[in-house]
């Protein structure tokens, strides 16, 4: 993911703060991380322990049916690999018996987080809390090593340590993820499909729950294609409180332009545009049913250029100068008529 793309997500969890309301990134990076540590810094979740018991819509624990055959292809894959991870995640995920190749430090950042430390910082910072990578290592399992690099087809494990420290409430979160990485790169640069599996615990001072995060990914880097086309499933879990599936779908339309549609369950949560990875025009939120009884409002929000605008600035923007985005006027419409 690149750390536009990154940045965007993380503008979009600030409109995503329900437990239930897991979108995931296009390199199966958790949204609902992102939007726990939003919501946790503006005050908004004091204890999450503290989580009202409701009765969750069980489409949430559903997914969503893609009418694209490219992607339901890619859905019915991650289906079956969440299947074969689930049953032995310690397999998956081991670095055992990796190669001799000490790893740069940029390539470990690559394999596991396809930006550099710089990138990933910038686009994780924050004024309502400070992250902090404790750790990052990665180890090659398959593949060349060339000069602390892959070359070609590789296959990759390794782990990342976070943490995030709120000052508001003195609260620290530790994430803890590890992930397996297929891929192949040429020169430094990941071209080709890329395939991502992992899992994240996340676990808070002062709270006995902790949150478990099970993510996988299919990525499309076309030959000079700094952003993929990518599908993600995120499988969110706190025992006792509640259990969710996450899909995003992230598809190209034309040079620097893309779509992403983020779905809850089988329920279609959002709808986004970006160019040249940073969101742009309309961010359509739509109705949902997440708690029984209960449905959220619709909202939509402008933003230009990877940045909050007033709604002026996106009027007429479901289609824009080079493109019409599907799906996005309907949508529109139907957020204006909730506002």
């Amino acid at each position: 993911m690149n750390r536009k793309q990154l940045k965007s997500l993380s503008a979009l969890s600030l409109l995503c703060l329900l437990p239930a309301c897991v979108p995931t990134g296009a390199a199966g990076l958790p949204i609902a991380m992102l939007a726990m540590e939003a919501a946790d810094g503006m005050g908004m979740i004091d204890d999450i322990d503290a989580v009202p018991e409701v009765e969750k819509n069980p489409a949430l624990l559903n997914h969503p049916a893609l009418a694209d055959p490219r992607f339901s292809a890619y859905q019915a894959q991650l289906i079956e690999r969440h299947a074969v991870f689930s049953a032995d995640p310690e397999s998956a995920l081991s670095t055992a018996g990796a190669l001799d190749c000490d790893l740069a430090e940029e390539a470990e950042w690559l394999i596991l987080q396809q930006m550099t430390r710089e990138q990933y910082e910038e686009a994780m910072r924050s004024e309502h809390y400070l992250l902090s990578v404790d750790s990052l290592n990665a180890k090659l399992l398959e593949g060349d090593c060339v000069d602390g690099w892959p070359e070609g087809e590789f296959v990759a494990a390794g782990n990342m340590v976070t943490s995030q420290h709120v000052a508001g409430n003195g609260q620290t979160t530790i994430r803890s993820e590890r992930r397996r990485v297929d891929g192949t790169m040429n020169g430094g640069r990941l071209i080709g499909q890329l395939s991502v599996e992992g899992q994240m615990v996340m676990q808070t001072t002062g709270q006995t729950g902790r949150v478990t995060y099970t993510s996988l990914s299919l990525a499309d880097y076309g030959e000079g294609q700094e952003f993929s086309d990518s599908l993600s499933i995120t499988y969110a879990s706190m025992p006792g409180v509640y259990e969710s599936v996450s899909t995003t779908v992230i598809e190209t339309v034309s040079p620097g332009v893309q779509t992403a549609r983020s779905y809850q369950g089988e329920m279609l949560a959002s709808e986004w545009t970006l160019r040249d990875g940073e969101m742009h025009g309309w961010m359509i939120t739509h109705p949902m049913e997440t708690v029984v009884g209960h449905t959220t409002a619709g909202q939509r929000t402008c933003y230009q250029y990877g940045k909050l605008a007033a709604d002026a600035a996106c009027a007429g923007s479901a289609q824009t100068s080079s493109f019409q985005a599907p799906g996005l006027l309907p949508a529109i419409q139907q957020a204006a008529a909730v506002r």
